[in-house]
């Protein structure tokens, strides 16, 4: 979810303007930004010990994980928020999955611009959609988990005097949301109303990493060291594949364990760009960058999400024809299986290469041009919003 935003703060700096991030990972901050030399702060977070749910069923039980189910805990975040608004008094706030600070922008007055992939702003509809549909659980509940945190919402507004608002969908709006995705890849299948510009993908940034000699076909893996990764591997290599592995966190001796002279395993960024082009298919736990960057280029994708983010990205691309999830603890039984099947299988490439000739002409730099000339303009325009016409057309 940074990448996303470094890109945007490279082109808002190189326009003049200062940048301050607020992290929930200082360590993975200051791995991207360090070398870019933005400064970071540690944003509000929820106590360790809130309301967990392993199965989220919707985005309520995501909101309610993160402390909008206790009132208490949201109140001391959104008052967190506002103090650091305070100390640095922001022009704008682009917010990116950070349902908290949207809250508190609008409350503190501060215009706010969300930057979505999709799953982290629900379509407005009452209820969320459910992301396991096979629970068959009711619209009441589905409702009444709503509820809760509305009502949380709400009484922080009554303190700040501000209109109570009516339900959910309209709490978690923000003065202008963009999607940073094409319709295909939107984790909510059948949207209305959106305005897409376009994923933005760091593929550019990184080391060099020419691919292995030999092989019987290429493969990006960009995967988590997972206990199921040397299985991954293991298998590329049985089936004789030319393999770049990115694996950041990987053991330094279960690296040199699964190296190969067909199989090169790095830890750290790789510039993508060069290999994407030459790719007969790719392994990744459906990384929203990584999958974009990988369709433009027309590569099949094999998926292991890993959440349910990434889980109902997959739905997306296997509903596209692009290419085939495997289930974390399905990946021994069925990952070979799945392999073979993208690789005998041309409708796989074909699906792939449709999306890639449909969007030929998609520019990312002009893109982010107009993206940064929206956010400038965010703050007057809001000032004088007369319609629902949005301050720039930024479409790709």
């Amino acid at each position: 979810h940074l990448s996303i935003l470094l890109l945007v703060a490279r082109r808002l700096r190189i326009r003049g303007h200062e940048v301050l991030f607020a992290v929930k990972d200082p360590g993975s901050a200051q791995h991207l930004l360090a070398e870019d030399g933005f400064r970071f702060v540690q944003c509000p977070r929820a106590p360790g010990n809130g309301t967990v749910y392993r199965d989220p069923v919707s985005f309520a039980d995501i909101l309610a994980q993160a402390g909008f189910a206790d009132s208490g805990v949201l109140c001391s975040l959104v008052r967190a928020w506002q103090n650091l608004f305070n100390l640095y008094w922001p022009d704008v706030v682009v917010a990116q999955y950070a349902p908290t600070a949207k809250i508190s922008a609008g409350l503190f007055g501060i215009p706010c611009l969300e930057l979505a992939y999709g799953f982290e702003s629900p379509p407005d509809v009452a209820p969320f959609p459910c992301f396991r549909p096979w629970l068959n659980m009711s619209k009441e509940t589905l409702l009444k988990k709503e509820q809760i945190i509305l009502d949380n919402i709400n009484q922080i507004r009554n303190r700040d005097s501000a209109t109570r608002l009516a339900n959910l969908q309209q709490a978690m709006k923000s003065d202008l949301t963009l999607f940073a995705t094409f319709p295909e890849m939107d984790n909510y299948p059948g949207r209305t109303g959106g305005h897409f510009i376009g994923p933005l993908s760091i593929t550019g940034d990184g080391v060099d990493i020419p691919w292995p000699e030999g092989g019987a076909f290429r493969v990006i893996a960009y995967l988590n060291p997972i206990r199921e990764t040397v299985s991954i591997l293991e298998t590329l290599k049985d089936r004789g594949a030319s393999v770049i592995a990115i694996v950041p966190g990987m053991e330094e001796s279960m690296r040199r364990t699964l190296s190969h002279e067909h199989i090169r395993i790095v830890g750290t960024r790789v510039k993508l760009s060069p290999l994407l082009t030459n790719s007969d298919l790719s392994v990744t736990h459906a990384n929203h960058g990584t999958v974009a960057a990988l369709l433009l280029a027309g590569v099949p994708l094999l998926m292991i999400p890993t959440t349910i983010e990434r889980w109902t990205l997959s739905s997306a691309m296997e509903r596209l024809g692009t290419g085939i999830a495997v289930t974390q603890n399905r990946i021994n039984a069925d990952f070979g299986t799945a392999l073979d099947n993208l690789l005998s299988n041309s409708a796989f490439r074909s699906a792939a290469g449709r999306f890639a000739t449909k969007y030929a002409d998609y520019d990312q730099e002009c893109v982010l041009d107009r993206l940064v000339s929206t956010i400038e303009r965010l703050p007057k325009w809001l000032q004088n919003k007369q319609s629902t016409t949005y301050p720039e057309t930024t479409e790709p």
